[in-house]
């Protein structure tokens, strides 16, 4: 299953031109539930210590779409150098 944690539920926003944005995944082994592995709030772990994988994509919003920033292909549709929508 998929679970999207949002930071402060009910609070819509919408995209717009100019904006760019950190999209940060934790896949996990086990159960979705998340907590945070100190006192800092830095560290995120998996209530049930299940084995988990983070990554994260720059994306930026273009006036035709959305653009990749950090995905390597800087001159492909979707990279650094392009947009799609």
């Amino acid at each position: 299953s998929i679970s999207v944690t949002m930071r402060t539920p009910g609070h819509d926003f919408e995209l717009a031109a100019g904006m760019t944005l950190a999209v940060e995944p934790m896949i996990t082994l086990g159960r979705p539930e998340v907590g945070f592995g100190d006192s800092t709030r830095w560290s995120v772990i998996t209530k049930d210590r299940s084995p988990a994988a983070h990554y994260e994509h720059t994306v930026a919003v273009t006036e035709y779409g959305v653009s990749v920033l950090t995905d390597g292909n800087e001159n492909e549709p979707g990279g650094a150098g392009g947009e799609t929508s």
